[in-house]
This record gives structure tokens, sequence and C-alpha cells, in this order.
């Protein structure tokens, strides 16, 4: 059995962490991806999803070929949108629900200044084992959360 670390990032920010992690666990990486692409223009993505996220909003995800059957264990990486998980998230949550019900599930929250929601959205979906919640400030992630990342990893590690 396995690690895979199943991730979403609209800004790159999820990405870069997803990456690292995967890398220092020796993990599988999927990224998930929206059949409909949002607009680069993140004033109209607020105009256009902000409401849609009090409905808890499914999406349409491109097919991916992971097997999750593979995985005893799948760290998430997730931005916060509107104070939740993305719709990417809770889209590969839900419709997959029935094949990871009996996995460990680790998280990592990206963000820039408030978790709002999301663990409590996770804990709907999933039995979270653990989470970090990574703040970031323009792009870069902020000194006192490197210690908080790695400390992630360190159990990550620990408890395979």
């Amino acid at each position: 059995m396995g690690t895979a670390v199943v991730y979403y990032s609209y800004s790159n920010n999820t990405r870069r962490i997803a990456e690292l992690v995967a890398e220092k666990l020796n993990a599988d990486l999927l990224e998930l991806v929206p059949s409909v692409p949002y607009s680069y223009d993140y004033d109209e993505l607020v105009k256009d999803e902000e409401a849609k996220m009090d409905q808890k909003e499914l999406i349409e995800l491109e097919p991916f070929d992971l097997d999750l059957d593979y995985y005893d264990r799948i760290v998430i990486g997730t931005p916060v949108w509107w104070y939740g998980i993305s719709p990417a998230m809770r889209t590969f949550l839900t419709d997959n629900k029935e094949k990871i019900k009996d996995k460990k599930f680790y998280a990592f929250i990206t963000n820039g200044g408030w978790i709002g929601h999301a663990v409590e959205d996770i804990k709907e979906l999933v039995d979270l084992k653990g989470y970090v919640d990574l703040q970031f400030n323009n792009k870069q992630l902020r000194l006192n959360y490197d210690k908080d990342l790695d400390k992630f990893i360190e159990d990550l590690s620990k408890s395979e």
C-alpha cells in the first residue's frame, strides 16, 4: 500500500506544496483538473463562483488514472475558497466516497489569511487524521509556517 497526494491549485501555491510533500514522502501525485477551466481573471472568478460556494457546488473533473484502491493513505491539498474547500476537492471526495472511505486522510490547506470552515468541510466527507494550515502572503509561504509544513511532513513520515 502507498501514499497519494491529491490536490487542486488555482494559483500554483497549493501545487508547490503538493509537489514538495509528494517528493518528501515518495508519494504518487494527482492534480485535480476541472473539465471547464476557471477564468484566469481573479475578479471574474469571484463574480462567477462566489454565490455557488454556499451551495457546496460539485463540478466535473477531468478523468484520472490513479487507482485509489492501491493507497491506504491520502494527503489532500486544497486552497480555501470563500472559507471552505475548493469545488474540485469537494467533487473528488464526494465522487470517490466509497473507494476512499477506509483510507487515512491528512490535509494541507492553503489560504491568504483564514482557514474558515475548510477543516469542517473535509471532515463532513472523510475521517481526517490531521492537517496543517498554510498561509501565503503575496504568494510566499509565511516563514513561521515553513516549520509547520516541515513538522507535518515529518509526522506523516513517521506514521507510515
